[in-house]
């Protein structure tokens, strides 16, 4: 079964938790890096496997001028994916607290080598 702006709470969350078992590894755009080192570590893969050109951004300016009741009323349309969002986010947030040093340094490795794929290839 497939949820929709029509599904209850209720739907949604028991179509969630399938998902969480069905994909192991899910990426949060507003954590992509951290993301991919995850990725990278439960695949063994290097750096070089996740670079991507990081030419995607959003004006923030045009999120910031909707009212609190039109985000309300979006919230509410939208459930099925705010709630994806919010459960996938914390299923990361919760390995990225786990995370030692280490990982972290990982991630400012892998930002600055990805920063000179980028310079290399968009010259």
């Amino acid at each position: 079964a497939v949820v929709s702006t029509q599904s209850t709470g209720e739907e949604v969350e028991r179509y969630l938790d399938r998902m969480e078992k069905w994909f192991p590894h899910i990426f949060v755009l507003d954590k992509l890096d951290e993301s991919l080192m995850l990725f990278k570590e439960d695949m063994c893969w290097g750096y070089e496997d996740l670079f991507y050109l990081g030419r995607m951004k959003s004006n923030s300016k045009r999120s910031k001028d909707i009212s609190d009741e039109t985000r309300a009323r979006l919230r509410r349309a939208l459930l099925p994916d705010v709630r994806l969002y919010e459960r996938f986010k914390a299923r990361l947030e919760k390995r990225l607290a786990e995370k030692g040093p280490e990982f972290w340094q990982t991630v400012e490795e892998f930002r600055a080598r990805k920063k000179e794929f980028e310079e290399r290839c968009l010259q």
